[in-house]
């Protein structure tokens, strides 16, 4: 997926992000379906899949489609307003982390404490189960955590 998105040429920073959530759709519907015909063989093996592996699909996607939002919603050709409109989305991304600093620093911690309440599905059936874990607000936090540690490196 990292390759595809290196090699989108587009000038245009809105054209770029729409073909980049194009890549990461399409990714992350190839590991949903992987998922879905190679069902995991212990917990670890879930918990692994849901803490370290989608997240790497996820936030590319999260990221993306926020670099877009950004893009699409800059004010007119302005530097000053434009410096301001950054400043303000960066100040949003850090106001997002310090409201969920409590899974923030888990996830840099790298701890296995709760990894089981946080990264087990339920298991009442395994379809709905797996469309769940593919929109829980923990999975989303996380990846909106990583896609903003991304995007505050990206504008230093």
């Amino acid at each position: 997926m990292i390759e595809e998105l290196n090699i989108i040429d587009e000038e245009n920073q809105i054209h770029k992000s729409l073909k980049a959530i194009n890549v990461c759709q399409k990714f992350l519907k190839k590991l949903k379906v992987h998922i879905q015909n190679n069902p995991f063989k212990n917990i670890e093996e879930e918990i692994s899949f849901f803490k370290t592996t989608k997240p790497k699909f996820l936030s590319q996607l999260i990221f993306h489609v926020e670099c877009y939002h950004i893009e699409f919603k800059k004010p007119p050709i302005n530097n000053e307003l434009i410096k301001e409109y950054y400043l303000k989305e960066i100040k949003k991304i850090y106001r997002f982390i310090k409201d969920n600093d409590e899974i923030y620093n888990y996830l840099r911690s790298e701890g296995n404490a709760f990894d089981q309440q946080f990264f087990v599905r339920r298991h009442e059936s395994d379809e709905l189960s797996l469309e769940l874990s593919f929109a829980l607000i923990t999975h989303s936090q996380r990846h909106w955590i990583l896609k903003s540690q991304k995007f505050l490196l990206m504008s230093c």
